[in-house]
Protein backbone atom coordinates (compact mmCIF):
# COMPACT_ATOMS: atom_id res chain seq x y z
CA UNK A 1 0.00 0.00 0.00
CA UNK A 2 0.81 3.60 -0.62
CA UNK A 3 0.18 5.81 2.54
CA UNK A 4 -0.39 8.36 -0.11
CA UNK A 5 -3.37 11.45 0.31
CA UNK A 6 -3.38 12.23 -3.45
CA UNK A 7 -2.15 9.52 -5.65
CA UNK A 8 -5.23 9.38 -8.46
CA UNK A 9 -5.32 8.28 -12.03
CA UNK A 10 -4.39 11.17 -14.72
CA UNK A 11 -1.36 13.00 -15.09
CA UNK A 12 -1.45 16.30 -13.83
CA UNK A 13 0.03 19.63 -15.92
CA UNK A 14 2.54 21.49 -13.89
CA UNK A 15 1.35 24.79 -15.64
CA UNK A 16 -1.97 26.88 -14.71
CA UNK A 17 -4.56 27.38 -17.89
CA UNK A 18 -1.80 30.44 -18.81
CA UNK A 19 1.12 27.84 -18.95
CA UNK A 20 2.73 29.42 -15.89
CA UNK A 21 4.46 26.90 -13.08
CA UNK A 22 1.38 26.43 -11.10
CA UNK A 23 2.04 25.46 -6.86
CA UNK A 24 1.22 21.71 -6.30
CA UNK A 25 -1.70 22.98 -4.54
CA UNK A 26 -3.13 24.95 -7.84
CA UNK A 27 -2.51 21.65 -10.03
CA UNK A 28 -5.60 19.70 -11.25
CA UNK A 29 -6.11 18.09 -14.91
CA UNK A 30 -8.06 20.77 -17.06
CA UNK A 31 -10.23 19.71 -20.25
CA UNK A 32 -8.36 21.21 -22.80
CA UNK A 33 -4.98 19.13 -21.78
CA UNK A 34 -7.18 15.83 -22.06
CA UNK A 35 -5.65 13.77 -24.89
CA UNK A 36 -7.59 10.75 -25.28
CA UNK A 37 -10.45 8.16 -23.81
CA UNK A 38 -10.14 4.58 -23.58
CA UNK A 39 -13.56 4.30 -21.21
CA UNK A 40 -16.32 5.77 -19.52
CA UNK A 41 -16.45 6.20 -15.98
CA UNK A 42 -19.03 6.54 -13.42
CA UNK A 43 -18.58 6.97 -9.44
CA UNK A 44 -21.06 5.99 -6.95
CA UNK A 45 -20.48 7.19 -3.01
CA UNK A 46 -21.64 4.80 -0.93
CA UNK A 47 -23.00 7.37 1.60
CA UNK A 48 -25.29 8.35 -1.51
CA UNK A 49 -27.15 4.54 -1.54
CA UNK A 50 -29.38 3.09 1.11
CA UNK A 51 -27.26 -0.49 1.90
CA UNK A 52 -24.06 1.43 0.97
CA UNK A 53 -21.84 -0.88 -1.33
CA UNK A 54 -23.47 -3.98 -1.46
CA UNK A 55 -26.56 -1.79 -2.82
CA UNK A 56 -24.11 -0.21 -5.23
CA UNK A 57 -23.32 -3.51 -6.33
CA UNK A 58 -26.74 -4.86 -6.95
CA UNK A 59 -27.75 -1.45 -9.17
CA UNK A 60 -24.74 -2.41 -11.46
CA UNK A 61 -26.28 -6.08 -11.84
CA UNK A 62 -29.15 -4.53 -12.29
CA UNK A 63 -28.62 -3.16 -15.84
CA UNK A 64 -30.57 -4.71 -18.77
CA UNK A 65 -28.00 -6.45 -20.30
CA UNK A 66 -30.77 -8.12 -23.22
CA UNK A 67 -31.41 -3.74 -23.65
CA UNK A 68 -27.36 -3.40 -24.49
CA UNK A 69 -27.01 -2.19 -21.17
CA UNK A 70 -23.54 -2.88 -20.10
CA UNK A 71 -21.60 -4.08 -16.88
CA UNK A 72 -18.85 -2.51 -15.98
CA UNK A 73 -15.51 -3.86 -17.06
CA UNK A 74 -13.69 -3.06 -13.62
CA UNK A 75 -15.38 -1.85 -10.67
CA UNK A 76 -12.96 -0.32 -7.70
CA UNK A 77 -13.24 -0.10 -4.41
CA UNK A 78 -12.79 3.48 -3.53
CA UNK A 79 -12.72 3.36 0.36
CA UNK A 80 -15.91 5.14 0.28
CA UNK A 81 -17.65 3.56 -2.60
CA UNK A 82 -17.06 2.23 -6.07
CA UNK A 83 -15.49 3.54 -9.65
CA UNK A 84 -16.69 1.65 -12.48
CA UNK A 85 -15.19 1.84 -15.68
CA UNK A 86 -16.83 0.67 -19.15
CA UNK A 87 -13.56 0.05 -20.83
CA UNK A 88 -13.74 1.45 -25.15
CA UNK A 89 -12.58 -1.35 -27.82
CA UNK A 90 -10.07 1.81 -29.13
CA UNK A 91 -8.65 4.36 -27.47
CA UNK A 92 -10.18 7.45 -28.85
CA UNK A 93 -7.59 10.33 -29.76
CA UNK A 94 -9.01 13.54 -28.01
CA UNK A 95 -9.34 17.07 -30.37
CA UNK A 96 -10.04 20.42 -30.36
CA UNK A 97 -13.19 18.62 -32.92
CA UNK A 98 -14.76 16.07 -30.75
CA UNK A 99 -13.88 17.72 -27.70
CA UNK A 100 -17.01 19.10 -26.47
CA UNK A 101 -18.89 16.19 -27.57
CA UNK A 102 -17.09 13.24 -25.49
CA UNK A 103 -17.37 15.93 -22.52
CA UNK A 104 -21.06 15.36 -23.05
CA UNK A 105 -20.90 11.98 -23.39
CA UNK A 106 -18.89 11.61 -20.69
CA UNK A 107 -21.80 13.58 -18.37
CA UNK A 108 -24.28 11.50 -20.01
CA UNK A 109 -23.09 8.31 -19.69
CA UNK A 110 -22.89 9.02 -15.62
CA UNK A 111 -26.40 9.88 -15.89
CA UNK A 112 -27.49 7.02 -18.03
CA UNK A 113 -26.00 4.60 -15.29
CA UNK A 114 -26.99 6.28 -12.17
CA UNK A 115 -23.57 7.46 -11.20
CA UNK A 116 -22.73 10.45 -9.16
CA UNK A 117 -23.78 13.48 -11.00
CA UNK A 118 -21.39 15.99 -9.22
CA UNK A 119 -18.59 13.19 -10.19
CA UNK A 120 -19.23 13.53 -14.32
CA UNK A 121 -16.58 15.72 -15.48
CA UNK A 122 -14.23 14.96 -18.28
CA UNK A 123 -11.50 15.68 -16.86
CA UNK A 124 -12.12 13.83 -13.57
CA UNK A 125 -9.03 11.98 -11.49
CA UNK A 126 -10.21 8.76 -9.78
CA UNK A 127 -8.33 6.82 -6.94
CA UNK A 128 -5.14 4.76 -7.78
CA UNK A 129 -6.04 0.92 -7.20
CA UNK A 130 -2.84 -0.25 -4.68
CA UNK A 131 -2.85 3.18 -2.22
CA UNK A 132 -5.06 3.92 0.65
CA UNK A 133 -8.08 6.74 0.52
CA UNK A 134 -6.87 9.39 3.17
CA UNK A 135 -9.84 11.55 3.71
CA UNK A 136 -9.98 12.13 7.67
CA UNK A 137 -13.11 10.99 8.11
CA UNK A 138 -11.99 7.24 7.39
CA UNK A 139 -8.59 7.53 9.81
CA UNK A 140 -7.33 6.03 11.74
CA UNK A 141 -7.68 3.18 9.62
CA UNK A 142 -7.51 4.61 6.16
CA UNK A 143 -9.48 2.05 3.62
CA UNK A 144 -7.18 0.72 0.63
CA UNK A 145 -8.52 1.45 -2.93
CA UNK A 146 -9.06 -2.10 -4.52
CA UNK A 147 -10.00 -3.99 -7.88
CA UNK A 148 -13.49 -6.08 -6.76
CA UNK A 149 -14.24 -7.13 -10.29
CA UNK A 150 -12.07 -6.67 -13.16
CA UNK A 151 -13.03 -8.59 -17.03
CA UNK A 152 -10.33 -6.24 -19.38
CA UNK A 153 -11.14 -8.06 -22.29
CA UNK A 154 -15.14 -6.73 -22.12
CA UNK A 155 -15.40 -3.41 -23.94
CA UNK A 156 -17.64 -1.24 -25.14
CA UNK A 157 -18.24 -1.41 -29.57
CA UNK A 158 -20.40 0.04 -31.91
CA UNK A 159 -21.29 3.43 -30.26
CA UNK A 160 -19.76 5.43 -33.27
CA UNK A 161 -16.57 7.06 -31.43
CA UNK A 162 -14.38 5.78 -34.77
CA UNK A 163 -12.47 8.66 -35.90
CA UNK A 164 -14.19 11.05 -38.23
CA UNK A 165 -17.79 10.72 -36.47
CA UNK A 166 -19.58 12.07 -33.71
CA UNK A 167 -22.11 9.28 -33.28
CA UNK A 168 -21.79 9.16 -29.45
CA UNK A 169 -24.66 12.13 -29.62
CA UNK A 170 -26.96 10.45 -31.91
CA UNK A 171 -26.68 7.26 -29.61
CA UNK A 172 -27.69 9.29 -26.48
CA UNK A 173 -30.37 10.64 -28.20
CA UNK A 174 -31.80 7.15 -28.99
CA UNK A 175 -31.40 5.91 -25.36
CA UNK A 176 -33.21 8.79 -24.08
CA UNK A 177 -36.36 8.44 -27.10
CA UNK A 178 -36.65 4.67 -26.05
CA UNK A 179 -37.16 5.43 -22.52
CA UNK A 180 -33.60 4.01 -21.68
CA UNK A 181 -33.01 1.08 -24.08
CA UNK A 182 -30.05 1.11 -25.55
CA UNK A 183 -29.84 0.67 -29.32
CA UNK A 184 -27.36 -2.29 -30.13
CA UNK A 185 -23.74 -2.10 -28.50
CA UNK A 186 -21.69 -4.97 -28.55
CA UNK A 187 -19.96 -6.11 -25.56
CA UNK A 188 -16.53 -8.27 -26.56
Amino acid sequence: MFPLSKVQCGEIPPTNSRGETASQRAIRVQNDFVAAVNCFFAEYDAKAWEGGKDAILTHLGSFPQDKGWPYPSVVVDSGGGHHCYWLLEDTVTVTDANRDALKRLQAAWVQLVGGDEGAKDFARVLRVPGTLNMKPDYGPDFPAVAIVEADYHMKLVGMGLEEGTLGVESYLDTVAANGGEAPPMNVL
